[in-house]
């Protein structure tokens, strides 16, 4: 009997390089995220040494240009930690649509790989039944045949 043959065997490879490159973009974004979060981390973390250092000189400083300045310092750390946040949140979005995007690569995937499996099983009863008639033929042939006898 022949060798199987599954017809959507291209389409399988090219779901499969698919699901890959999907994959690898989700790790990327997924890399893309920890470090917004860390740059966000660092930020706030700068905002709040601006802020408390701002308190503790505040009550030493006399010059109101000098308190300003510091005010300033504070709004800055604030601005940024914000765009930072700002930031995480797109990173996060990007890397919610790229699971998004693998896990319809990879069930697109398993449906031809299922066609496949369910192709193959087909294809084993066939073959095995065919097998089957030609051994029972085989046997047929070499039993000789029962005849009453006249």
């Amino acid at each position: 009997m022949s060798k199987f043959n599954f017809r959507l065997a291209r389409l399988l490879d090219l779901r499969l390089a698919l699901e890959r490159e999907r994959a690898r973009a989700m790790a990327e974004a997924l890399a893309k995220e920890e470090e917004r979060r860390r740059r966000y981390t660092e930020a706030v973390e700068r905002y709040l040494e601006a802020r408390q250092e701002a308190r503790s000189r505040a009550s030493h400083i006399e010059c109101a240009g000098a308190i300003r300045n510091l005010e300033l310092v504070v709004e800055a750390a604030a601005r940024i930690a914000e765009a930072e946040r700002g930031a995480l949140e797109n990173a996060a979005q990007e890397r919610e649509l790229a699971q998004l995007h693998y896990q319809v690569a990879r069930t697109e995937r398993r449906s031809i790989e299922k066609l496949r499996d369910g192709a193959r099983e087909s294809w084993l009863r066939t073959r095995d039944r065919d097998e089957q008639k030609q051994l029972d033929e085989a046997s047929r042939l070499r039993r000789p045949q029962w005849r009453p006898e006249p």
